[in-house]
């Protein structure tokens, strides 16, 4: 089944004359989510435009994991370890239905 969204021209039309502030280029999970976030919580004005449709590119063929920072071990980046745990938990918190915890377990050993 595909689906495909045209392009509505009076939209278009708006985008061109309506004063906003901010301009999501992107309608992917961070540029919906975004757009979503600033415009409900923020009070911010919000256009989001995508090349495609909105999730047509890389988030509709998603791993379904959240990025939690593993490969930052590697190189001892504890820091970004804990950036990316913290940016992981946005989304638990914004939109709960959408996503959820999947424990993992690293075992560490030495030969």
């Amino acid at each position: 089944m595909s689906f495909r969204l045209e392009p509505d021209l009076k939209n278009v039309e708006i985008l061109k004359i309506e004063k906003l502030d901010i301009l999501v280029i992107g309608g992917g999970f961070i540029g919906c989510g975004l757009s979503r976030d600033l415009a409900m919580n923020g009070g911010v004005k919000v256009g989001l435009i995508d090349q495609g449709d909105f999730a047509s590119g890389t988030s509709s063929t998603p791993s379904k994991l959240i990025h939690g920072g593993f490969r930052y071990l590697l190189n001892h980046d504890l820091a970004l370890v804990s950036e990316a745990y913290s940016e992981r938990e946005v989304p638990l918190r914004i939109v709960p239905g959408l996503v959820k915890p999947l424990p993992v377990v690293i075992l560490n050993y030495i030969r």
